[in-house]
């Protein structure tokens, strides 16, 4: 295979649902051998098996089948189960438990025929509004990040994916979204040596597969330059002084933390600095052309694609085929939830009175941000215990007089779902409904909150507030069961 056709195993593609059609777009890229992996998104667990069946079929060398499912196989696989997120692992405080979330999304993610999946976040928790890491992140103590971050990637490699560490060297202490624009970290080298650098350092000790860099600049390194442009970063810091040999894949090429640049100059200068896989661009077809052009003319020099094809032939060499079943991980997602679950706060209403049914107000965020069921699942739980509560299912900016009424009438529960997302800002709550919540007697309220820990801050200073990190299934039966029978919260919040 001459470079120029090998350029295309450098460049990873985005499927949505209807690239898994027959004969789409995406196909005719893979025939072509203009892409070497495709990254698929909230799709059909059924349908991507079937899809990535016929891909590798049609590929003329293994494909790499990656995958966001940072938490479990349900975040991007319709149909599965979504587990809480990794921030829960570090409330739970256990190794164990970390090692069955990765062994347990890689079985089910390989039903679907994924081979790669970009996890665990190693971001260390530094900065509460960070408005990209959140519940993500397994804390804020850099050693603990890096004790269960280690073992949840070898629960991933035990389950037979490769596992991907991310966002080096760190995307914790960032104030602004790199989906969005560049963000900047001013901390100096000797504290993110300290901090951010302690869990990359020990998953590139551990061998850990793959690592994705961060859209972000970090001053006291390379000025304003993005790590994935670095050599200083990328060559430097990760290939010479950590000593990782493994796979660099940069964040996506489409974000606006790389958009100054442009996707190709971004694509040249991340190759040129040590990375080997180009992800998600938005014009596969362009960015291999300016590739090709870039090697013509002697921009893009013949040792560093080869470089890159080798490191991306030894890691083709470790892909695991397709299975036909995984277990049910259902029992694995409660224990997570029940032993995640934290107290906050007392307060007088917790556990809730048996005599008094109280009135719910479920604050879900439309969309993916918010729960993946709307917060049903508490909904449901709530009303089978108190059969006379009433239940008042919010998805926009105001509170019915309705339910203010009849909040300000007994026990509230607010159960408030909420957490970051791509392009979305912070998690939290519009600014009309903490107006309206101000109006309810702030000892009367309990807080049960899905989602990362500075959602917190929005709860009256007297009222009782719990803890699930995320929105999933089992956190909200878990959390709703210590309301009803007072059972005692076993986990510390991490931050």
């Amino acid at each position: 295979m001459s470079l120029e056709a090998a350029l295309g195993q450098l460049i990873w593609a985005r499927a949505d649902p209807p690239d898994l059609e027959p004969g789409s777009a995406l196909e005719h890229l893979i025939a072509e051998g203009l892409c070497g992996g495709v990254t698929v998104f909230d799709v059909p667990a059924r349908a991507l098996r079937e899809a990535t069946a016929r891909w590798q079929a049609m590929a003329s060398s293994t494909l790499f089948i990656a995958i966001d499912n940072e938490r479990g196989p349900g975040q991007q696989l319709r149909g599965m189960l979504h587990f809480p997120p990794l921030m829960a692992l570090a409330a739970a405080d256990s190794p164990e438990l970390c090692h069955e979330h990765g062994r347990l999304t890689a079985l089910h993610s390989r039903s679907c025929g994924v081979n790669l999946v970009f996890a665990p976040v190693l971001d260390v928790y530094s900065l509460p509004s960070n408005p990209i890491v959140g519940a993500r992140s397994l804390g804020c103590d850099p050693e603990r990040v890096a004790e269960l971050g280690v073992a949840v990637a070898q629960g991933l490699q035990a389950g037979g994916v490769l596992a991907c560490g991310k966002h080096f060297p760190g995307h914790g202490d960032t104030a602004a979204d790199s989906h969005i624009s560049l963000p900047e970290v001013t901390a100096a080298k000797d504290v993110l040596e300290k901090r951010e650098l302690v869990p990359f350092r020990a998953a590139a000790a551990a061998r850990i597969d793959a690592m994705m860099t961060a859209h972000v600049a970090y001053r006291d390194l390379d000025g304003g330059r993005p790590a994935t442009v670095s050599k200083t970063i990328v060559g430097g810091l990760l290939r010479e002084e950590l000593g990782f040999d493994g796979l660099v894949i940069t964040d996506a090429l489409c974000m606006g933390g790389v958009g100054e640049l442009g996707e190709t100059e971004a694509a040249l200068q991340a190759l040129q600095a040590g990375c080997d896989v180009l992800l998600l661009p938005s014009d596969v077809r362009g960015l291999h052309r300016d590739l090709c052009t870039a090697l013509a003319n002697g921009r893009l020099e013949a040792q560093t694609i080869e470089a890159s094809l080798a490191r991306l032939e030894a890691a083709r060499s470790r892909l695991q085929p397709a299975i036909d079943e995984a277990p049910d991980p259902g029992d694995f997602a409660m224990q997570l939830a029940l032993q995640a679950r934290t107290l906050v706060r007392p307060g007088s209403l917790y556990p809730l009175p048996a005599e008094n049914p109280p009135v719910v107000l479920l604050l879900s965020e439309a969309g993916r941000t918010g729960a993946p069921d709307g917060g049903a699942s508490f909904g449901r739980a709530m009303a089978e215990a108190y059969p006379g509560c009433k239940l008042f299912p919010l998805r926009d900016s105001s509170l019915p007089a309705a339910a203010l009424e009849t909040a300000r009438q007994g026990p509230c529960v607010v159960a408030l779902f909420s957490r970051v997302g791509a392009y979305k800002g912070s998690a939290g709550l519009l600014p009309e409904l903490q107006a309206a919540l101000a109006d309810l007697p702030s000892s009367q309220q309990l807080w049960c909150i899905f989602g990362p820990p500075s959602l917190t801050a929005l709860a009256p200073a007297d009222a009782a507030v719990l803890l699930a990190y995320g929105s999933d299934g089992a956190s909200q039966i878990a959390l709703a069961e210590a309301l009803l029978r007072g059972e005692e919260c076993l986990g510390v919040c991490p931050v």
